[in-house]
C-alpha cells in the first residue's frame, strides 16, 4: 500500500540513536515516580513498573522490525536507449503481523529534470504484511550508468524513543545507452580521404579474406548482408571481412567539463549535453571509418583505469560493439584534461588522420590543432556545439560568434571542421 509522502533532504545519522521521544519519556518517568510516591497504592506502583520496562519492550519491537522489513527489486539490471522510458519496481516489505508506523528510507531515485540520480528521504508507515511501492518510468535524457535503489531503513518504535538504522543497498542497475548514428560519407569518401602529403599512398581495402558472420547491426551496408543464412536463422546476418587498409584513424574523445553552472549563463545540465553529443559523433565517426575499411583506434580520459586514458583500437564493427558499453559509460572528468593532450599516445604519425570530437573550441583548441596540423598530420575537427544549453540569451549571439570565429580560423589553418548536431 502506497502512501504520498513529503521527500526531505537527507542528514547523516548514526547506526543507534536516542530520538526526541526519549525526552518526553524522562518526563512520563519522573511524572510516574512522583504519582508512586504520593499515592502509595499498587496501582501507581504497577503504573511505574510499565514505564520502567517500556523502553525495553519498545527496544525489542524495533528490532523485530530489522528481521521483518525486506527490500525486493524486480529487475537487478535494465538495458535501454536515452529518450525510451525506464520501467522499474521496487518494493518495501513488511514481512510480519506487527505495523511498523514510523519507518523512514533513504532512496537513490532521478532528480526532478532526470539527469541524475540524487539522495531522498521518504517518511512512510508499513502496515501488517504490507509494502511501499517504488515504481516510476523516467524517461533519461543522456546515456551513462545509474543506481536506483534503497540506501537505508531507519526503524523507530511505537514510541519515538529509539531509532535503528539499516544498511539495504538494494539497487536497480539502469544502463542508459547512446543513440548509433551513422555520419554519411562526403562526397563519397570517407573521412579519411583527403589527399595530402601524409596520405597519397593509400593500400586498397582488401576483403577477399572472410572474418566472421554476426547478427546485423545499426550502420551495416546491406550488401554484406547473408540472406541464405538470415533465411534459415529468420534474423538478419551479416559477413563480416577482415579488413586491409593502410589509413590509419585516431579519433580523440573530449569528455572533459568545460561548462561552469555557477554563473547561471548555461543551463545546469550542459557538460551532459555535450558529453552525449561528443560519445554519439564519435561513434558514428568510428563506425563510418571501420566501414570504409580503415583501421580506427578511440582514445578518451578514463579515470576507471590506472593509466587515466582508454586506448580502444577497433578492426571491424564487431569491435566497436565489444566496446561499446565501456566507452558509452564513460564519466565527465575535470576541467584541465585537454583533449588535445591526448595526441601524444598516438603511436603512429605517418599516413594518419587524427580526428578530435569536443564540445568546446577556444582560442587554446585552436592553437594546438593548428600546431599539430603543422606537422603534416591530416586534422579533422567534429564539433557538436553547446548553444542550445546558454541560458542566457543575451549571451547567445555572443557565444555563436566565438565558436564561429574559431572554426574559420582552424580551417584557414589546413583543419578540416565539420559540425554535428543530432
Amino acid at each position: 500500500m502506497k502512501k504520498t509522502v513529503k521527500f526531505m533532504p537527507p542528514k547523516k545519522r548514526r547506526k543507534f540513536a536516542l530520538t526526541s521521544g526519549f525526552n518526553f519519556y524522562i518526563c512520563i518517568l519522573a511524572g510516574a515516580l512522583v504519582f508512586t510516591q504520593a499515592l502509595r497504592s499498587p496501582l501507581s506502583s504497577l503504573m511505574l513498573v510499565f514505564v520502567l520496562i517500556l523502553p525495553v519492550i519498545s527496544f525489542l519491537y524495533m528490532l523485530t522490525a530489522l528481521v521483518a522489513i525486506k527490500v525486493y527489486v524486480k529487475d537487478s539490471s535494465i538495458e535501454t536507449v536515452k529518450n525510451i522510458p525506464v520501467d522499474y519496481n521496487i518494493k518495501i516489505i513488511n514481512d510480519a503481523i506487527l505495523p511498523y508506523p514510523f519507518i523512514e528510507a533513504d532512496l537513490i531515485m532521478p532528480n526532478d529534470d532526470i539527469v541524475r540520480c540524487v539522495e531522498k528521504r521518504v517518511g512512510l508507515s508499513l502496515a501488517p504484511f504490507g509494502f511501499y511501492r517504488i515504481a516510476e518510468k523516467p524517461v533519461f535524457k543522456y546515456r551513462g550508468s545509474y543506481q536506483i535503489g534503497v540506501k537505508k531503513i531507519y526503524i523507530s518504535d511505537l514510541f519515538r524513543i529509539f531509532r535503528i538504522s539499516l544498511n539495504i543497498d538494494v539497487y536497480t542497475s539502469v544502463f542508459v545507452a547512446p543513440r548509433r548514428f551513422v555520419l554519411e560519407a562526403k562526397a563519397g569518401t570517407s573521412a579519411s580521404d583527403v589527399n595530402t602529403d601524409s596520405t597519397k599512398n593509400i593500400i586498397g581495402v582488401d576483403r577477399s579474406e572472410l572474418n566472421e558472420i554476426r547478427t546485423y547491426l545499426t550502420g551495416d551496408h546491406m550488401k554484406n548482408i547473408h540472406w541464405k543464412l538470415s533465411s534459415k536463422t529468420q534474423e538478419l546476418m551479416v559477413k563480416e571481412f577482415a579488413m586491409n587498409s593502410g589509413k590509419t584513424i585516431y579519433i580523440f574523445v573530449d569528455m572533459a567539463a568545460n561548462y561552469t553552472t555557477e554563473d547561471k549563463t548555461y543551463s545546469d545540465d550542459i557538460n551532459e549535453f555535450v558529453a552525449d553529443g561528443v560519445i554519439e559523433t564519435a561513434l558514428a565517426a568510428a563506425l563510418r571509418e571501420l566501414q570504409e575499411g580503415n583501421g580506427c583506434t578511440i582514445i578518451w580520459y578514463d579515470e576507471r583505469i590506472e593509466s587515466g586514458a582508454q586506448i580502444c583500437k577497433l578492426q571491424t564493427a564487431s569491435d566497436l560493439d565489444r566496446v561499446f558499453k565501456m566507452f558509452a559509460t564513460a564519466e565527465l572528468c575535470g576541467a584541465d584534461k585537454e583533449v588535445t593532450r591526448l595526441a601524444a599516445l598516438a603511436t603512429e604519425t605517418q599516413a594518419v588522420t587524427m580526428i578530435f570530437v569536443t564540445g568546446m573550441i577556444d582560442q587554446d583548441v585552436v592553437a594546438d590543432l593548428t600546431g599539430i596540423a603543422g606537422l603534416q598530420i591530416n586534422v579533422e575537427l567534429y564539433h557538436f556545439s553547446a548553444a542550445e544549453k546558454v541560458a542566457d540569451e543575451k549571451k547567445l549571439d555572443a557565444f555563436a560568434e566565438r565558436e564561429k570565429a574559431c572554426r574559420d580560423q582552424l580551417v584557414l589553418n589546413g583543419v578540416n571542421v565539420y559540425e554535428t548536431k543530432f
